[in-house]
């Protein structure tokens, strides 16, 4: 990680902190981005909750296009040595990224969605 890396994470940990709690489609945004933030460091532990919490967030509000954006998130962190529990998690991700692209209907989501395996 370079000095950039942590200097974003830490403008968009401010930006987090300053945002209204009501404000919930800002606050997923800036919590899937730190989610992205940590994966490029190599901190799969944060980048993990960053986006669990987003998924959370975002589930709560019912916005298709926020969830599809941060369900993905989940898959660009690295598949090696999960647990069951984790595998059956990811499978049903993978079920609700590809509802939530059909959902949407657009050729580029469907796209993005099947591309996604556990």
């Amino acid at each position: 990680a370079n000095e950039h890396d942590h200097a974003s994470t830490a403008l968009l940990k401010d930006a987090l902190a300053m945002t209204e709690e009501s404000d919930g489609r800002t606050r997923s945004q800036i919590m899937s981005r730190l989610a992205r933030c940590h994966l490029l460091v190599g901190d799969y532990e944060q980048a993990h909750s960053y986006n669990e919490r987003a998924i959370e967030l975002v589930r709560q509000l019912d916005d298709q296009d926020a969830l599809f954006h941060v369900l993905v998130n989940d898959f660009l962190m690295p598949t090696s040595g999960r647990s069951k529990s984790e595998s059956e998690r990811r499978r049903a991700l993978v079920d609700e990224i590809r509802w939530t692209a059909y959902r949407l209907d657009e050729n580029e989501r469907r796209g993005r969605a099947f591309s996604c395996d556990a």
